[in-house]
């Protein structure tokens, strides 16, 4: 029996909370998304692209568009909670957690890399790399139900 894994990021964003009185006070936004376009994981036998030197990023992994539909959620995020969210990462703000697989792994770091772009002195360690780099949490593949 094949057992179909599916890559679940859970997002769970822990926002300040802002002076709106007339609007309500926003406590909690938890994010719970699937990860970005991928390449098929085991093509059928006589699938004209079987070969995995098609797929340069190899057999299940996320393909460049897929890791540009994460950045654009994370900016899209970014540009929803922008009022409550510091400019820079701080773990009392936000937890990141994925499952232990390679494409919802990278589909989260995309994702963080749009929500937070370095945009600080605090945020910017290298000139080189525009990239702040967050932790991302993930949970062993036999404990991931």
């Amino acid at each position: 029996m094949q057992v179909l894994l599916v890559g679940i990021v859970l997002v769970a964003a822990t926002v300040c909370t802002a002076d709106h009185s007339d609007e309500g006070t926003l406590r909690l936004v938890q994010v719970i998304f699937r990860h970005g376009d991928r390449n098929p994981l085991d093509p059928y036998p006589g699938f004209p692209h079987y070969n995995e030197s098609y797929w340069p990023e190899g057999f299940g992994q996320l393909t460049k568009k897929g890791k540009e539909q994460q950045f654009a959620l994370g900016q899209y995020l970014r540009k929803r909670y922008d009022n409550f969210l510091n400019d820079s990462y701080s773990p009392y703000e936000i937890y990141v957690q994925s499952s232990n697989v390679d494409r919802t792994l990278m589909s989260a770091e995309a994702n963080l890399a749009g929500l937070y772009p370095p945009n600080s002195d605090i945020s910017r360690w290298s000139v080189d790399i525009p990239w702040q780099p967050i932790p991302v949490h993930a949970e062993p593949l036999v404990g991931d139900n």
